[in-house]
Parts: structure tokens; sequence; C-alpha cells
């Protein structure tokens, strides 16, 4: 390998076990790392002059290696808009005040927003966070004359605070705002873990690149992140308890080279394995296209709509997806403020908001929920797209957060299981009969 210059390894992924124990980070792998690799998963870097592919090559045809491929960056763009009129109205397309009329969530289901990090000091989120996680390490210079990579970019941390990109922070404020200036957040009393695995970057147009350097106000602001990063991410929120991960990113499967492994395929079964249920954005092609994680088997992939309720003409479509939200002229939080987004991305935080509070319905019952159920429950409670609506390839139809709930407890209600009310729970606690 000293055909390639330099080389640095590092482990891409702590044991379960060994996580937050300096030192042991690497023992106690349990058998499910063991069987799906991530006990034995490394990364390299190397030389900036080295070709990835190369190197890759070069290591896949050694015995003692089991597979070996570039570290793509995999992106999402945002799309934005100073706030203005239309407070609420995707958060009442999707029935989410009368949902959260009935069941007003459970703190103790966390939703990791696996994306840039986010404003930890916005008012919205004030209370309504638990400890994450920041796995962004990048080059530096990993950049090009059209990305500009911007803010902290290097070493893994528990800061996962955004300073540069608004994606992930209006993607927790779907989920969990406190309510200040937005609707409350469709997850009610969950909690939010921020997992910062994406780096702020400018995308830089011809004539931009061209002027010389660009600062933050220039270009397209973009996120993006090595999927060792990410992958980093999803593992370690699993680890900590997230039992919803929304994913609003993705890599285009034409990107792959043959050979290639199915970006995030083995944190995603892992995070399976332990519970979790993964909601992740379609994708922003406006066509049939696999993008990954949502054409993932186990994941709930959704679309677009607009106000009207047809698919957005940027939807990627596929019949992997599950079923559709608003995702146009969204409200949320920004950094320092608010507003209106566009793009798949925004449309996936309304669906992990509704999966936590079926989750947190479900318990009520004493009955707990897995990812096909889930899968199940919304996509049979979508509300119809209007009749003259393409919608090949955009899932079972609407998401209907209140339809979803009752659904659960008609479902539940039939087969003999009554659910506890608050006062019979407080009770139950204490000791007495429920």
């Amino acid at each position: 390998m000293g055909r390639f210059g330099g080389l640095r390894i590092a482990r891409n992924f702590a044991s379960a076990h060994g996580l937050g124990r300096p030192g042991r980070r690497h023992q106690d792998f349990d058998s499910v790392e063991e069987e799906l690799g991530l006990s034995r998963t490394f990364r390299l870097e190397v030389d900036r002059g080295a070709d990835p592919r190369e190197v890759a090559d070069a290591l896949s045809s050694l015995s003692t290696v089991e597979m070996a491929e570039p570290d793509y960056l995999a992106q999402t763009t945002l799309t934005a808009a100073p706030m203005r009129g239309g407070h609420g109205q995707a958060f009442d397309q999707v029935g989410g005040g009368a949902a959260l009329a009935v069941e007003p969530g459970d703190p103790g289901v966390t939703v990791a927003v696996v994306d840039s990090g986010i404003d930890l000091r916005h008012p919205e989120f004030r209370g309504r966070l638990v400890p994450g996680l920041d796995t962004v390490d990048l080059d530096p210079e990993r950049g090009s004359a059209d990305l500009k990579l911007l803010g902290d970019v290097t070493g893994r941390d528990r800061i996962p605070h955004a300073r540069h990109s608004d994606h992930g922070t209006a993607c927790a404020g779907i989920i969990g705002a406190a309510g200040a200036r937005l609707p409350r957040g469709l997850a009610g009393l969950s909690r939010v873990m921020p997992a910062r695995a994406l780096a702020a970057a400018v995308q830089l147009g011809e004539a931009a690149a061209a002027d010389g350097p660009a600062g933050p106000t220039r270009g397209k602001m973009t996120a993006v992140g090595a999927l060792s990063d990410i992958d980093a991410a999803v593992k370690w929120a699993a680890d900590l308890g997230a039992r919803v991960l929304n994913l609003s990113f993705g890599t285009p499967e034409y990107v792959l080279a043959p050979g290639d492994r199915v970006p995030h395929a083995e944190v995603i079964r892992y995070g399976l394995a332990r519970g979790c249920i993964f909601v992740a954005a379609s994708g922003n092609e406006g066509r049939t296209l696999r993008y990954y994680p949502a054409a993932l088997p186990g994941v709930i992939a959704v679309g677009s709509i607009d106000a009207s309720g047809r698919p957005s003409s940027f939807s990627t479509r596929g019949s992997h997806v599950a079923l559709c939200a608003p995702g146009e002229d969204v409200l949320s939080a920004s950094i320092g403020g608010y507003g209106l987004n566009t793009g798949t991305s925004f449309a996936a935080p309304f669906v992990a908001a509704a999966v936590a509070l079926l989750i947190a319905r479900a318990a009520r019952y004493s009955v707990p929920l897995g990812a096909s159920s889930v899968r199940s429950v919304l996509t049979t409670s979508a509300d119809p797209f209007p009749a003259d609506a393409d919608s090949h390839g955009c899932g079972a139809g609407i998401l209907n957060v209140l339809e979803a709930l009752r659904l659960i407890d008609r479902e539940l209600a039939d087969s003999g299981v009554e659910m506890l009310g608050p006062e019979q729970t407080v009770d139950y606690m204490q000791g007495a009969n429920p």
C-alpha cells in the first residue's frame, strides 16, 4: 500500500457495550454487531493525491479484507425562504392538532434526527432535546471547486450544534417544536435527539466558482456527509435509545459503481434488530429512482405533496415509497429564526413524528409496535390522493395522523385489549389494580 502514500486507520463503530468507555469502545461487540460486520469495519484516510477507487481495489485484493470501497458523500439540499403567512398549514393538512388532542405522546419515546445538527439555542427546542452526538469527521479540503465545506467538519464529539445549515433544525422543528411560534411538534411529548452526521456546505455554480472563494451567502446551501460518518451516527443513536430515526438525506443508486454495497444497509439492519423504526425522505429527483436509505427494506420512505394534496413535481417515486406528507413551503425553525422549507426532507419528519405518536398510543394498551406494523397502520389509514393526480410510485396516499391513531384504537379494541387511561396508569404505578 506504500504507493498510495500515508494511511490512517480507525474503527468506524463503537460496540454498544463499549460506548462511552475510554479504551473499551473496540471491545465486547455482541452477536448482532459481529454478524453484520460492524465490529470489523474500518475507515482509512489516504493522501489526497491517491485515487480512492484504486485504493479500494488494492485493498480488496488482500485475503484479509472482506470488501473495500470509497467513502462516498451523501448530500441533501435545502430550499428555504423567509417566514411569511401560512402558519401551520402543513401541520393541519395531516390532522396534527386533532391528533395531539387524542394522543399527547410519550416523553419516553426519542426521535433521532440524523442530519446537519440542530440550533441548540433555539427557543423552540428549550426542554425538548436529549443529549446527542456529532460524527462529522471530514478532511477540511474534501470540498472542491464547486463545493465549499463550512464550520466544524473534523473530530467526532457530543456537540451537535448547527451553525450554518438550517436543514436539521427545520426537520427537528416539525417533530419536536415547543410551540413558541410554531405549531407544537407533531411528536407531542416525545423528545428529540440531535445526531449531526452532515456538514454544512455551499454548492457553487460555475459563475460563483469563477469569481473566487464564496461565503455562506453565495451559491446553494446544502449539507454533505461521508457514508461512514452517517452510519456511525445511526448506530450511535440506536445504541443511545432512539426508537425512531428520521433520515432526510440519501444517495441515488446511479452514483454507485458496480460491486459497491448498498449504502447504510448494515446499520439499518442493526437498528431494526434493536427495535428502531426508520423514516427516510424519498429524494428530490422528480422521477422513479431508488434512493438510499429510503429504498432499503424496513425503511418507511416518504414522498412530498403540495398544499392541494398532489404529489410534488420534485418528489422521487418508486414501489418502495410508503406514503406522502407535506413537503412544500413547510414552516419550521431555522438557525436563529424561522423559515419555509421545500423538499421531501421536510415531508419525512411529519411521518417520523406520527410514528412516535403511534408508539405512544400502542403503549397505552401495553402493546409494542414494530416497523412492519407501523408501516401497515400508516398506509392503511392514509388519505387518497386527488382523483386527477398522477400518484404513480407515490405510495398508499397522504399521511393522516388522527386516522392512524383511530385505526390502532379500533384494531386493539376489536382484539379485546383495553387501554389504560392516565388516572388508571397512575393508580397502577402506585400499586392499585388498573
